[in-house]
């Protein structure tokens, strides 16, 4: 019985040794995979960044004012929606709204497609936040689906109109 132990613990070992040894092999290759993914995954960040500031040089030698960069677009929605929300345009509607806001277009219409509701629902759950945060932001939201009829559209962008003009003309008489 003592050879026979002896035979069964060496086989264990053995087995045991084999096992680390093949833990150790898959290790590696993961290891390697992990890096190769982080340096792709690295590369493709600057392509993106490089491609980003491009773009943004190219638009500021024109009249049109340009976004910010996606990054620090990201970071304006913190506080007001997680970054893990992806129904409808998730976050990146609400840190483009705020962005808007932040860089003086203060009237913002959120167009709401075909009745998409999870869209519907992210964006005006968002706007009483951002108005909170930003006082003169003038924003609404106008739904684009065969249900919504023309003469709605048209009487809420008139609406958020008027409520424009009249900051203006509160704003010039206040400087007055």
């Amino acid at each position: 019985k003592d050879d026979e132990t002896q035979k069964k613990e060496i086989i264990k070992y053995e087995s045991v040794d084999n096992l680390k040894q093949i833990h150790n092999i898959e290790q590696k290759k993961y290891d390697n995979i992990t890096n190769m993914s982080w340096k792709f995954e690295n590369n493709y960040q600057l392509i993106s960044q490089r491609r980003e500031k491009i773009m943004i040089d190219a638009i500021n030698k024109t009249k049109f004012t340009p976004m910010k960069y996606f990054r620090d677009t990201k970071d304006l929605s913190e506080g007001v929606l997680d970054h893990g929300t992806k129904m409808g345009e998730g976050w990146l509607l609400t840190a483009e709204m705020m962005e808007l806001v932040e860089i003086g277009y203060g009237n913002i219409i959120c167009a709401q497609p075909f009745g998409c509701l999870p869209n519907h629902i992210c964006g005006k759950g968002v706007m009483k936040k951002i108005k909170s945060l930003h006082p003169d932001a003038n924003i609404v939201a106008i739904d684009y689906d065969p249900s919504a009829t023309k003469v709605n559209q048209d009487n809420r962008i008139k609406l958020m109109l008027s409520i424009a003009r009249e900051k203006i003309t509160d704003d010039m008489e206040a400087k007055l």
